[in-house]
């Protein structure tokens, strides 16, 4: 009796949460470990001070009773009071620990520095990244659907530009990519192929992706998970209209730091690439100066299809859309495979030749990708993006993980680089300024059909005016039927209002519902039809 009560004892103890371990890692930070024998999480010291909500957010998600102030404060005592400390190896998150260790989403290691020291895996983990399948599946159903597409060979090839940026040159910065064109061309689709590279998920519509419907806060944490891989966001038409007029997210991607809050260091070395898809690209979206467009646009690759990506049927289809499904179908069963094979490489790499020889081989396919290219055809920033998957394509197919495509990877980046530069760079930047010279030119052009309704009248028109005018104070404001400035400016109608109403040379009207027209006043003869109000 007593052995077996003594047992029972033991268990409660083994099962009694409490602080289980403290360390310091290779930065110098402190980490500490809280539960049971069966259940445990750590969590660290700069979020016991700095955001505990947090850190009893989480214990609570386990199963702890940290609801209240009480057993707060008493494990808050407990942590004081746990004195022992210990030097480890840590990854408080996925991507590089150093040149040689790289740790995946699901907590799994690529390892060459030829240790058997522990490594502390203290970041949540995620079954997303877990590998299903086998690599030359994979790379036999990519060859079998899109192997004839450049579009595939490209976007494969930029999925492994993230391990990459750790050793890239110092001027290349985070790269963002976004695959812009009508609904159901198969953008998302091709997206999902190259979130297959490091993720999946049978269960979700963009699989190992996530979607623009998210606030300006979350992005740092959407991209933690994703450090030295790709992150993929499905459809900017989701996005806060606040971020997509601003443009400020095109910033926050190109930097590898986080947010820097008060009392703590911003995060640093976030580095990874971004794959989004749209129906506008971002830079067209933005309502700000010319230079900050210029600016957000020189950060973002725009690659537009005016229609279906796929045009030509593979074999075995009876037509691309089937191609298409089957390749949505395909990324839901094999995923997460060729990441860890690529990594594997660049860790193999820098374990028999240094980093060093790893960085100078990029630099060298940087260089020669950058010969082909006329100067100025694009911005610089643009350039490096597509240099550095020139650079990770070649890297990946001497490593044996991009699938046999029919367009050798140069061929194939600067067949998808001319398509991006053609839309990158000629475009006029849609400002206010821009808005206002589309607004004049329409006016301009209708001048004989404007009727004017300042103190003296105006010419006698014939048929209904296309505008009135009233001029005050050499102020002059256009009361325009809706319809007349919808059929002259034609699909820019919606852009160019909002432009003007941000410039603060539109009067729209208020309440639950704002819109961008007015009633038109009692002055105008329209009976109270709908205008735009513009004044210039």
């Amino acid at each position: 009796m007593p052995a077996d009560g003594e047992k029972v004892r033991t268990e409660q103890l083994a099962n009694d949460p409490r602080v289980l371990d403290k360390v310091q890692d290779q930065e110098g930070q402190i980490h500490y470990r809280y539960g049971t024998d069966r259940v445990a999480l750590w969590f660290s010291a700069d979020d016991v001070l700095n955001n505990p909500k947090k850190v009893f957010g989480a214990l609570v998600k386990r199963g702890f009773g940290f609801h209240s102030r009480k057993p707060q404060d008493a494990l808050l005592a407990a942590l004081d009071e746990y004195t022992s400390i210990r030097e480890a190896l840590v990854a408080s998150r996925p991507g590089w620990v150093n040149d040689a260790i790289y740790v995946f989403g699901d907590g799994t290691l690529v390892r060459e520095d030829g240790l058997d020291s522990e490594i502390l895996i203290t970041f949540e983990l995620d079954g997303r990244f877990t590998p299903v399948g086998e690599i030359t599946a994979w790379k036999a159903g990519v060859e079998k659907i899109v192997g004839g597409e450049p579009l595939a060979t490209f976007l494969l090839s930029y999925a492994f530009v993230g391990p990459l940026l750790r050793f890239a040159p110092a001027y290349i910065v985070n790269p963002s990519v976004e695959l812009v064109g009508p609904a159901e061309c198969g953008k998302t689709t091709f997206a999902i192929l190259a979130a297959s590279v490091y993720a999946g998920d049978p269960n979700s519509e963009v699989g190992g992706g996530d979607t623009w419907n998210f606030s300006e806060m979350s992005f740092d944490e959407l991209r933690s998970p994703r450090r030295d891989s790709l992150l993929f966001l499905d459809e900017q038409n989701a996005m806060d209209m606040a971020l997509k007029a601003s443009g400020k997210l095109a910033f926050k991607q190109s930097s590898s730091s986080g947010r820097r809050r008060p009392g703590e260091s911003p995060d640093k070395g976030v580095r990874l690439a971004l794959l989004s898809t749209a129906n506008e690209a971002s830079r067209d979206a933005m309502q700000g100066a010319a230079d900050s467009v210029a600016a957000a646009g020189s950060r973002t690759c725009t690659i537009k299809f005016e229609g279906p990506i796929m045009t030509v049927c593979p074999e075995g289809y009876s037509e691309p859309q089937e191609a298409m499904n089957d390749l949505r179908e395909f990324c839901d069963q094999e995923y997460a495979t060729a990441g860890r094979k690529f990594v594997a490489g660049v860790a193999k790499h820098v374990k028999e030749h240094g980093a060093d020889a790893l960085r100078e081989q990029i630099r060298l396919f940087i260089d020669e990708f950058r010969s082909w290219i006329p100067s100025k055809k694009a911005p610089a920033r643009v350039v490096n993006t597509f240099a550095l998957t020139y650079a990770a394509g070649r890297l990946a197919r001497k490593w044996g993980t991009l699938p046999a495509f029919e367009q050798p990877v140069a061929k194939a980046v600067q067949t998808i680089f001319d398509l991006a530069s053609s839309t990158t760079v000629t475009p006029e930047p849609k400002d206010i300024n821009w808005a206002l010279k589309r607004t004049r030119s329409v006016l301009d052009k209708n001048t004989d059909g404007i009727k004017d309704l300042s103190e003296g009248g105006g010419l006698l028109l014939w048929g209904p005016p296309f505008a009135y005018r009233k001029t005050v104070r050499k102020i002059a404001t256009y009361y325009v039927p809706t319809k007349n400035l919808k059929r002259a400016l034609g699909p820019d109608c919606q852009l160019v209002l909002q432009r003007l109403k941000a410039g603060g040379k539109l009067k729209s009207e208020g309440g639950k519902k704002p819109k961008l027209s007015i009633k038109a006043p009692t002055f105008v003869p329209l009976d109270g039809e709908r205008v735009y109000c513009i004044t210039l």
